[in-house]
């Protein structure tokens, strides 16, 4: 049996070389290869090659659609980049190369509450919006180009930790090629298939955008309602339950505004987790869509509804990873939780950290380390904010026949006799009480003479160790030496700790307030810090914002620029008189806006600047600007001339700059 296969790639004639026994994964149509030299293809070689997959791929490979994620550097479709044959005479068709989607987990992962604790620990109800818009733009962009998906189904779907989704299976997609030829998609779930075409061969139809509406939608109320089929519920009526297909057939959605023969799932979350217009929007796809199936919302409606509902979330006063619709008077997901007898959906940083346990515990059940994001804003790529990552323990019920922790049982009774206080009369006791109080109260006060002070009361108690020694037995003396040196200790260190809390206190600690920091940049020629922030009212986003922080005071001076995006770096000119700053959008791209540094109005965009960018400097010796984007994109811009000089594309991905002076 070979253990290696070579290929042809048809528009470069590239060879490439497939160890066959190291397989990223199989089916029963075909397997995937990481491509040598590259880590981000992926080379899918079918069993039976069929000469209908070829004209149908290669029709792929001539007109792939807009991908709304290139600029992020993570595809949204995995569209076929070329078509492979084999390198020998025949020149037969054997597959095509694609884009990896790495580090990336199935939608199921994300709505599943129990899953999403173990595989999205971070995420929380805005992640799974941003999920939704990510994916209905990715729909969006495919029905653009006039693509079907046909087979909308959540194992089609993959989510990154930073929310960007990947359509998989593209080879699937109904596709019209150039000669007028449908090249139809022959699969689907009846779970996300549209009334209209239940019970119908899907081989025999040409699929359309309206019926790919009906399974976005499944799959976005499954993402903001924990995972419950917007057809599930507690059959009313006599005999079997009918199955997903009936129920969609006959328009009977549990969630809308008719009466249906069903109730509830108990454990199914309440309709009031949707805004009003998200709810309308599923109403009118479930509900008017079996009817009339023109009326169901498409994917851009989709997306501009999820994040005006996005922006509409606040956060529970109480539990900071719970976000809801501002309209509410109380947290629904503290209701959910008790409904679920304390499971929390969206744990917080408190409800992931075990209780102390004993050795024999530890020993049986190590946590286990796990990267948690804390506000890539948000979403990151999420779109906007950044990721912070950090550790945490593991998480999970305990173990049956691990010890289980207790909390300490304390008792009263009585005690020993009381100890009489004795109030200090010499001068020279009431100074050494003093100086205690202004440690105490006011350390920065015997920051002059706290060395002379810790060296003096270090020998002391050496000294009263010592005196004390004769009235212990045998180890008297032992412990009176271990008193001395262990205060000849502190005194050589507590100095050292001391100088380390009044250089702590000498930094201003400063409360930008509002969403999360995005990006921090030092003023010229001043102590003065400019600082980007998520603006947010009423406890939600609402764009970014550009203020301006004294140093010394610890207090902000002035907004300088605010917008309805987010800023995700800012830097001054040479002169100080104007500043470059970077805006994000989740899926569409940026924008480089110049501002007046004196908040004395002006704004210019730079023409043609539209990308998703990282970080933005601005050079001192040149006096360009500099960007960098999330697709390794380093361009040089022209401020007076408002114009891009040039560009490079850098390899691989890149995260940051630094300008060297």
């Amino acid at each position: 049996m070979r253990s290696k296969l070579t290929v042809v790639r048809q528009r470069t004639r590239e060879a490439l070389t497939l160890d066959l026994a190291s397989p990223l994964g199989a089916g029963g149509e075909a397997r995937i290869f990481g491509v040598p030299g590259s880590e981000n293809l992926v080379a899918k070689i079918y069993h039976r090659p069929d000469p209908a997959q070829s004209r149908k791929l290669k029709a792929m490979v001539d007109d792939p659609p807009e991908d709304p994620g290139r600029a992020s550097g993570r595809r949204s479709i995995a569209w076929p980049d070329d078509l492979l044959y084999s390198a020998d005479e025949a020149g037969l068709f054997l597959g095509y190369v694609m884009p990896r989607a790495a580090d990336a987990r199935p939608l199921f992962a994300c709505y599943n509450p129990a899953v999403r604790r173990q595989q999205f620990p971070f995420f929380d109800y805005r992640y799974l919006h941003r999920t939704g818009r990510n994916l209905a733009s990715a729909v969006a962009a495919l029905h653009a180009r006039e693509y079907v998906v046909g087979d909308v189904n959540e194992s089609n779907i993959l989510v990154a930790e930073s929310a960007l989704v990947t359509l998989v299976d593209t080879d699937s997609f109904q596709v019209s090629g150039a000669d007028g030829a449908v090249f139809r998609c022959p699969v689907g779930k009846p779970e996300f298939t549209p009334p209209e075409l239940q019970g119908v061969r899907f081989s025999d139809v040409d699929r359309l955008p309206v019926h790919d509406r009906f399974g976005l939608a499944v799959l976005l109320y499954q993402l903001l309602m924990e995972g419950t089929h917007p057809f599930a519920g507690i059959y009313l009526g006599g005999g079997e339950p009918p199955p997903y297909g009936d129920r969609i057939r006959a328009g009977h959605f549990t969630g809308g505004s008719g009466n249906v023969p069903y109730r509830p799932m108990p454990a199914a979350p309440s309709q009031e987790l949707l805004t009003p217009s998200i709810r309308a929007l599923f109403v009118r796809c479930f509900e008017d869509g079996a009817r009339n199936p023109a009326t169901r919302p498409d994917a851009r409606t989709w997306a501009a509804a999820l994040r005006v509902a996005e922006d509409e979330l606040v956060r529970c006063p109480s539990h900071p990873r719970h976000l809801y619709p501002g309209g509410l008077k109380a947290c629904p997901w503290c209701a959910r939780r008790d409904q679920l007898g304390g499971r929390d959906p969206f744990p917080g940083e408190a409800d992931t950290t075990p209780p102390p346990r004993s050795r024999s515990a530890r020993a049986q059940s190590r946590p286990r380390a796990e990267a948690m994001n804390a506000g890539k804003a948000g979403p990151g790529p999420l779109a906007s904010g950044g990721v912070a990552a950090r550790a945490a323990g593991g998480i999970g019920p305990s173990v049956q026949g691990a010890p289980v922790w207790q909390p300490p049982v304390y008792s009263a009774g009585p005690g020993p006799a009381p100890v009489p206080i004795h109030v200090p009369t010499n001068p020279w006791s009431w100074a050494a009480l003093a100086l205690a109080m202004l440690a105490v109260l006011a350390p920065a006060t015997l920051a002059p003479i706290q060395n002379v002070l810790f060296t003096l009361g270090a020998l002391c108690c050496g000294l009263v160790g010592l005196r004390a020694a004769p009235r212990f037995a045998g180890t008297g003396r032992w412990m009176a030496g271990i008193a001395l040196s262990t205060c000849a200790v502190l005194a050589t260190l507590m100095p050292a700790a001391f100088s380390l809390r009044r250089a702590h206190a000498d930094v201003t600690l400063m409360e930008p307030g509002g969403g999360p920091v995005r990006a921090l940049a030092a003023a010229p020629g001043r102590r003065a810090l400019l600082v980007t922030t998520e603006r947010a009212e009423d406890q939600r986003l609402v764009g970014g914002q550009l203020t301006l922080w004294d140093i010394a005071s610890g207090r902000r001076e002035q907004t300088l620029y605010e917008n309805g995006g987010s800023i995700v770096s800012a830097a001054y000119s040479p002169d100080g008189r104007r500043i470059a700053l970077a805006t994000d959008e989740p899926m569409g791209g940026g924008d480089l806006i110049l501002v007046d540094a004196g908040n004395r109005g002006g704004e210019r965009i730079l023409p043609g600047s539209h990308n998703r960018y990282t970080q933005i400097e601005w050079d001192r010796r040149s006096g360009q600007i500099i960007s960098l984007s999330r697709g390794g994109d380093l361009s040089l811009w022209s401020p007076e001339s408002v114009s891009l000089d040039r560009t490079h594309t850098l390899a691989g991905q890149t995260t940051g700059l630094a300008i060297t002076l």
